[in-house]
Order: C-alpha cells, then structure tokens, then sequence
C-alpha cells in the first residue's frame, strides 16, 4: 500500500483500510479509499454502494469494515438518493440508520444533507464527483454534499452553506469545509460544461485549461472557488488534493474504469 505520495498528509489507516481524514473542529470530515474490503474486481475491493453488487450484502459487509476502521457508528449514518441536482434535506436524529440497507430511499431525492448538531453521520456516495464536508466547528453542525459538475455548475455548494446557515443562525465566515477525493487532473469537457459554469465568471478561469476544443476541468479548484462564493473563508478550506482519477491505487473513478467501478464515501462524523 503505497500512502507515502499525495494526500498522504491526510490518509489514515488501520486493519488494512485506508481513509483521507480533516479534523473540522467538532466533527471530522473521513473520505473512503478503494482499500480493504471484499469486493471482487473491477471494484476491488471497498465498494460501499449496494447497487453496485450483484449480491448487497457484499457492499454492506464493506460498509460495516469501513466504519468500524474509521471510527464511525455505521447505525448513526444518513444517506439520501442523489440527482445531481441543487437540492437539500435536513437530517436528524430520527433518520440515523437511512441508507445503511437501502440506497437512501427513506430520506429521498437530494445532493446535499445537513444537520443542526454533532449528529447523525451524513453521508454521500462519489467515484470522480467531489464529497464536501461543511461544517461549524464550534457545534458540529454541517454539510455533506454531492458535486458532480452539474451540481456545482448549478450551485449546490451554496445551497447547502445557506441552507446550513438558515438552520443553526451561523453565517458562513464562520465554517471550515474539506473537499475529498474528485476528478481532476486529465479531464477533458465538451462546451457544455464550460457553458454551464458561465455564470462564474472569471473564477473558472482558475479551474478550466486548455485550448476550447479540448478544456480539461479541474473539479477540485471549482469546488474550492464555490465554496469561497459561498463566503467561507479560503484559510478555512482543506482541499485534500486527491486526484480520483490519478490514483487507481487509492481511488474508485467513474470516468477511467466505466460505470462497473465501485463508490466511496463521504462522511460528515
């Protein structure tokens, strides 16, 4: 297990599962690796997604080795059905367990899920979409959000910091976020992506390269720029770097290995 190359600053390991883990004051923001599950390849060998086994109950003996290894009661944890959309759902205690056996079908559709305290666990599914983690590091009340290009084209970064906001009264210079494992290096767009960042403006500057027939984006950097929009502070903002479709070793992606490869988690603990 190679963790000595980027993010090794953030990778954690124990029993032989490895983990990207930030510390956000009360709470903590853990992003699954491919590493140490069950699963037989191509989604070898953590897969934590139901719908991507033949037999669930593999994904789901996954998810029990993941949590157990990072730290996280796995009956604690919420997850929703994602769209890649803009849309929020309030998470509480009484939705601890949604998702475990399902695909997140009790809590519905929504790309982002956020909570008043230090609890339930939220969770989002990824395999090149960027997990973020907001969170107020005083109460532990956050975010967890799915952004795919089309959610953070759309704005669903902040979305979920006003809608987080709206919930607990505290503005968003007063958060801290940590952007997990995405796509970035090597990835070549068509228009429609350039197009549906516009209403940027001069920020995807920062986050799209090359010449128009051949742009490549770096979903991380427009993930970072949604955030400082939002008005976090950029001092306030761990981006963890990883590169999911760099790092076979460590990271599941969608866009390299076909639609066959496994999930990962993002979790708001």
């Amino acid at each position: 297990m190679n963790l000595t190359a980027e993010p090794a600053d953030y990778v954690r390991e124990r029993s032989g599962v490895a983990w990207l883990e930030v510390p956000l004051g009360r709470s903590r923001a853990v992003f699954s690796a491919r590493i140490g599950g069950c699963s037989a390849p191509p989604r070898d060998t953590l897969n934590l997604a139901l719908h991507q086994e033949a037999d669930p109950s593999i994904a789901v003996r996954n998810r029990h080795t993941f949590a157990g290894a990072a730290g996280i009661d796995l009956e604690s944890c919420v997850l929703c059905r994602q769209v890649h959309g803009t849309g929020v759902t309030v998470a509480g205690e009484s939705d601890a367990g949604a998702g475990i056996l399902d695909q997140g079908s009790r809590v519905g559709k929504a790309d982002a899920l956020v909570r008043s305290g230090a609890g339930p666990t939220l969770v989002v599914q990824v395999a090149d979409c960027a997990p973020v983690v907001v969170a107020d590091p005083k109460t532990g009340a956050g975010a967890c959000i799915h952004a795919g290009w089309r959610g953070a084209a759309a704005g669903v970064i902040g979305e979920a910091v006003r809608a987080l906001s709206a919930l607990t009264g505290r503005g968003a210079g007063a958060l801290v976020a940590a952007v997990g494992p995405c796509v970035r290096t090597g990835y070549e767009v068509g228009p429609e992506v350039w197009e549906a960042f516009a209403g940027v403006g001069d920020a995807r500057e920062r986050f799209f390269s090359g010449p128009p027939d051949k742009r490549r984006l770096d979903l991380g950097g427009a993930v970072v720029a949604a955030l400082r929009a939002a008005g976090i502070p950029p001092d306030a903002i761990v981006d963890t770097g990883a590169c999911t479709l760099a790092r076979p070793d460590l990271f599941y992606s969608h866009r390299r290995d076909g639609p066959e490869t496994g999930r990962m988690w993002g979790c708001l603990v």
